[in-house]
């Protein structure tokens, strides 16, 4: 799960180099409609409880590239 995950791109660049040619990564990860606040964000028991730390569905697509 990304959101679990200090360093989201090193995350999926780590599975990215364990694919072989013609191989695919599927992932589930919690998303957001909009960008969170700073106090959810920062805030320890949201951040591991993974709101705090789940991106949008748009950045999820850009890190994935």
């Amino acid at each position: 799960m990304l959101t679990h995950s200090v360093d989201k791109s090193a995350g999926l660049g780590g599975g990215k180099r364990l694919l072989k040619q013609g191989d695919a990564m599927d992932f589930s990860d919690m998303s957001v409609d909009r960008r969170l606040p700073g106090e959810i964000h920062q805030g320890p028991v949201l951040y591991g409880e993974c709101l705090g730390a789940a991106l949008k569905k748009n950045d999820v697509l850009r890190l994935s590239r």
